[in-house]
């Protein structure tokens, strides 16, 4: 996993991110049979503990090991992986975030082939880079638009105050 985390662009950093074995449940007797078995058995911990080959198609030690233990009669476990993402969380001093003007601008991370995802209600959707720039733009302007209301509330006050005086305006200076 921190493999695979580490080749988005940026990075997912490893507090963002969990995962979660959770055994996959079948007929009670098939239970109380795998209680009694254990993968890790005949296995000392260094060898556990070996690094993983990854991203090439040579059998890695734990497939070698799998695949003698089922030969000899072991049928491991089956397993869902849970993998959960945490959302973006700006004030975690862990996290590192773009902050133009005090904007807080959520990491979007691309897989090895530029793209990125977003759940959207039931699903997960690809967006485009320009669907990208449209929600950047639409955060940004979130984020400034009640200071532009509430200036340009001030400038119609001062217009309005200053039909008595006479000041030049910004353009005829």
């Amino acid at each position: 996993m921190v493999d695979l985390m580490g080749r988005y662009n940026p990075p997912v950093a490893r507090h963002r991110w969990k995962i979660k074995f959770v055994p996959v449940v079948t007929l009670r007797d098939e239970i109380e049979a795998g209680k009694a078995a254990d993968v890790r058995e005949g296995l000392d911990e260094d060898t556990r503990q070996r690094p993983h080959l990854m991203r090439t198609p040579d059998y890695c030690w734990c497939d070698k090991d799998a695949l003698a233990q089922f030969n000899m009669g072991f049928v491991a476990p089956d397993y869902v992986v849970e993998i959960t993402v945490l959302p973006f969380d700006a004030s975690n001093s862990e996290n590192k975030a773009a902050h133009p003007g005090h904007v807080v601008l959520y990491p979007i991370h691309e897989d090895e082939e530029g793209h990125a995802y977003f759940r959207r209600q039931a699903c997960i959707y690809a967006y485009t880079m320009q669907e990208i720039k449209e929600l950047t733009v639409q955060q940004v302007r979130e984020h400034y638009q009640p200071t532009v209301d509430s200036l340009r509330e001030r400038l119609y006050a001062l217009r309005s105050q200053g039909l008595h005086q006479k000041y030049p305006s910004p353009d005829q200076m």
